[in-house]
This record gives C-alpha cells, sequence and structure tokens, in this order.
C-alpha cells in the first residue's frame, strides 16, 4: 500500500510538468493548423498510421496488414524514421541493409517483401517521399509508418492506433503519463483503431469505448483489431514447429513493446517455458548476450523462438545450426472489417 501511495504521489508532482509539455505541443499543433508552419501534400495516396503514445501500439502489423491489402493493385513503398539504426538522413533498403542500417521494423518489412515493396527510412519524411517518387520505379502509393505526430507532411489519410489495455482516454501527456500530446490530438485522425483486443470482445464493450473515443475525436471512426499468431516457424530453414511440443522445453527471447502477450501464447500453445529473456523494444542485442543465449541454449537443450522482429536481428548474429523459431503475428480487424478494408480502398482509388 505504501509503494502504491508513493508512486499515485510522484505521479501528480510531476503534473505541472505535464502541463508545460501539452502547452507546448499545443502551440506546436496550433501553429500547423493555422498554417503559420507548412504542411507538404503529395500527389499520391499517402496512408499515416500512428499512436499518441511512446512505446508500441501495434504499428508493424497494423501496417502489414494495409500492405497486404493493398499490394495486389499498387506498388507501395513503406516509410518509416527507422527506430534504432545507426546511419543518418534518407537510406532505401536494399540487399546490403540490415537491421543496423534501416531499423528493426522497416527491416522487417524488407525481409518479408523485397520483391515487392520499396522499403525507406528518413528522419524527414518530407525529404523521404521525395526521394521515394524520385526513383526509377516509384511507388504509387505509401505508408508512413508512425508520422503522426510529423505535422511537416500532411498524408491524405490518417490513422491512429490505441492500445485496448491502455486507451490514450485514460493516459496523460509526458511525464505524468505516456502521451506525446494531448488527448485532443486524436481529432486529427480519420481512422482511430482499438489495438490489442482481446478476440471475444463483445459488441457493447466495444460501443462503451466508442462512445469515450469519440469524446475527444467526434468526426473519426473506430475500429477494433486484435492479434492472431501465425504457425512458428524456423529462423534458418522454411520448416514450422509442432504448436505442441510438449518435450521440448523453449527459451523465449524478445525485445518488443509486450512479450508478456507471446509467453502467453507459448503457454497457452503447450510449450514449457524454460526462460523468458526480455528485453526493452527495439532492443540491439551485444555480442555478450548472443553468447549467453547459445550458452543457455547449449546447456539446458532448449529451444529457442522469438519474435518476428526480433528475428530479423539475430539471424543475422547466430549460427545457422541453432534450432531457432520466430512466432509471426498478424492483426485482424473486429466486427467491421469489409467497411475498415473499403475505407482504405476508397481512399487509394481517389484521384489525389
Amino acid at each position: 500500500m505504501k509503494r502504491s501511495i508513493l508512486g499515485d504521489s510522484m505521479k501528480y508532482l510531476l503534473f505541472p510538468f505535464s502541463l508545460l509539455y501539452s502547452f507546448i505541443t499545443s502551440i506546436r499543433n496550433e501553429c500547423f493548423n493555422r498554417q503559420w508552419k507548412k504542411s507538404v501534400s503529395f500527389n499520391i495516396p499517402i496512408i499515416s498510421i500512428g499512436n499518441l503514445k511512446v512505446g508500441g501500439t501495434g504499428k508493424t502489423p497494423h501496417t502489414e496488414y494495409l500492405a497486404r491489402l493493398l499490394m495486389p493493385q499498387y506498388f507501395i513503398g513503406i516509410l518509416s524514421r527507422g527506430y534504432g539504426r545507426k546511419t543518418k538522413g534518407f537510406v532505401l533498403a536494399d540487399k546490403s541493409c540490415s537491421a543496423a542500417t534501416i531499423g528493426d521494423e522497416p527491416y522487417q518489412y524488407f525481409w518479408k517483401w523485397s520483391q515487392h515493396i520499396r522499403v525507406a527510412v528518413s528522419e524527414k519524411r518530407v525529404v523521404g517521399v521525395r526521394h521515394l517518387l524520385a526513383l526509377p520505379q516509384p511507388p504509387t502509393l505509401i505508408l508512413l509508418d508512425d508520422a503522426f505526430q510529423h505535422r511537416h507532411i500532411k498524408p491524405g489519410l490518417q490513422i491512429l492506433l490505441t492500445e485496448y489495455s491502455q486507451p490514450f482516454y485514460l493516459d496523460f501527456v509526458l511525464p505524468m503519463g505516456r502521451l506525446r500530446e494531448s488527448r485532443s490530438g486524436a481529432s486529427r485522425a480519420d481512422l482511430i483503431v482499438i489495438t490489442k483486443c482481446p478476440s471475444g470482445l463483445s459488441s457493447q464493450n466495444a460501443e462503451m469505448i466508442r462512445q469515450q473515443v469519440i469524446k475527444y475525436a467526434p468526426s473519426s471512426e473506430v475500429f477494433f483489431s486484435y492479434i492472431k499468431y501465425g504457425e512458428i516457424q524456423s529462423m534458418f530453414s522454411h520448416d514450422l514447429l509442432p504448436t505442441r511440443n510438449p518435450s521440448a522445453s523453449v527459451l523465449l527471447v524478445t525485445g518488443i513493446a509486450s512479450g508478456s502477450l507471446v509467453y502467453k501464447e507459448l503457454i497457452d500453445q503447450g510449450f514449457r517455458v524454460f526462460r523468458h529473456l526480455e528485453y526493452s523494444d527495439h532492443h540491439s542485442y551485444t555480442k555478450a548476450e548472443v553468447e549467453f543465449i547459445l550458452e543457455l541454449i547449449e546447456r539446458e537443450n532448449l529451444l529457442l523462438i522469438t519474435t518476428e522482429k526480433d528475428a530479423v536481428k539475430l539471424k543475422d548474429i547466430l549460427p545457422s545450426t541453432v534450432k531457432a523459431y520466430f512466432m509471426p503475428i498478424e492483426i485482424d480487424i473486429l466486427y467491421d472489417k469489409e467497411l475498415f478494408n473499403n475505407r482504405i480502398v476508397q481512399f487509394a482509388s481517389q484521384k489525389h
């Protein structure tokens, strides 16, 4: 109880700093709203996927969902900041790239679809789009990964993500909470997706959430998504790991926002998790950490299971003889999937 009271006290001591941060970001937003600061538009469909919160809300699987939906009709470019990369400026992904040069999430896109899409990173999104459009074969549609606060570019469609367990309307601005700007920023979104919902979310609960959201974003359409786990795949071959393998003990390694969800999924599938090494989101694995992982695997005769996001980094630094697997994830839309898909497709097909 004492710890809880102390935690609440510290939280509210930060309230004045949150007010200051909120004031600064609101001034910045107002400058863009009044066009005192310039937002650049392009004659190409551009969709932004982002959030209000610092941390993971599921941007990567939602970006992939849109890519799968639109790939049959459009040559897609995915532009990201490339969080955690060791390079600067515009970088176009090619066969020589890695998670270190473009970031783990962009590298994941490239790893999956290098023959079908363009993947690039740039801190300045306007510069990035211009570079993409200057390519000999430019994309016909661009997805901006994590660009909700990047207002120097004006996408045609804004998609805002917020977690079911930590919705923006219950959160506070930094440092008291995790929001990058005030809750009212949600009003810029065309579509708002409540992510990581229980697959059995009732329509009554969904409507209650929707009513809370539209208090801050009355013109936005609200949708709900949930995570689907795919079949566990080998990191170094095309083999699949049986979903139930009671004779095997697992070392789970995660460097994502919610590693506990992957742990729960493995337990639900019947695996025995010997140990969970849980690192922070976008973690870059050191030589010492890799040596520890390999030692643990050998000593305890473990299978290594990780996330797809971590696999793109670990596959370049682990021996190919290691029994290493990853669990891919996708998202799906609850209730109004056809309506959501139609909104995306209709926007993309409009003249820009």
